[in-house]
């Protein structure tokens, strides 16, 4: 179990989300660039939303990973189990595994699709003093039902250092180009499209 600590910004509808890359801070950095494609899961009761977790498989490109979330106080901080998986039920075994995943206490192991998402994502891993942190930039769709809604967000998610710069960081971002903080994690955004 790892513990993900990002902050997500939102951006306005008349700025590009790939010019974030000609700033000064991320300019010089490799990026990489890859399409992505996420399928979320729920009870049929709707349990894991309920207690803020989420239960998603992801394929980047032909590389499958499954991932439990559970939510914690800060609104920026989850518990996160990860393993490769290319199927659902192959990644449920995995998580399994791990003694301390929240799995463990759903009874039944029957899941829904709740939602899916294609986007493409552009990342940089960037040094900020002592502080390493992902830039990502999210561009593309999500569905629920028959309702879609734009995915438009720059996540910066700490890699090492401390979350004071990772805060620091996120400001200078969110002043200079307009950027909305978003506390919704994409799962909470589609729940709410």
């Amino acid at each position: 179990m790892a513990y993900e600590i990002e902050i997500k910004l939102e951006f306005p509808a008349s700025f590009d989300p790939q010019d974030i890359w000609t700033d000064a801070i991320l300019c010089n950095y490799t990026r990489t660039t890859n399409d992505f494609q996420a399928i979320y899961y729920d009870t049929p009761d709707g349990l894991l939303a309920a207690k803020k977790q989420t239960l998603r498989m992801r394929k980047e490109g032909d590389v499958g990973m499954i991932a439990f979330k559970a939510a914690t106080e800060d609104d920026n901080v989850r518990r996160e189990w990860e393993a490769p998986a290319d199927n659902l039920l192959y990644g449920i075994t995995k998580l399994m595994e791990y003694d301390d995943c929240p799995i463990h206490e759903i009874k039944f192991l029957n899941f829904d699709v709740v939602c899916t998402m294609y986007f493409k994502r552009t990342t940089a891993l960037i040094t900020v003093g002592d502080t390493t942190a992902e830039v990502a930039v999210d561009i593309g769709e999500m569905r629920r039902n028959d309702k879609t809604a734009l995915i438009r967000e720059l996540e910066i998610e700490l890699k090492g250092g401390n979350v004071a710069d990772l805060q620091k960081l996120t400001d200078n971002f969110a002043a200079k180009y307009n950027l909305t903080v978003q506390p919704m994690s994409k799962l909470e955004h589609a729940l709410n499209i």
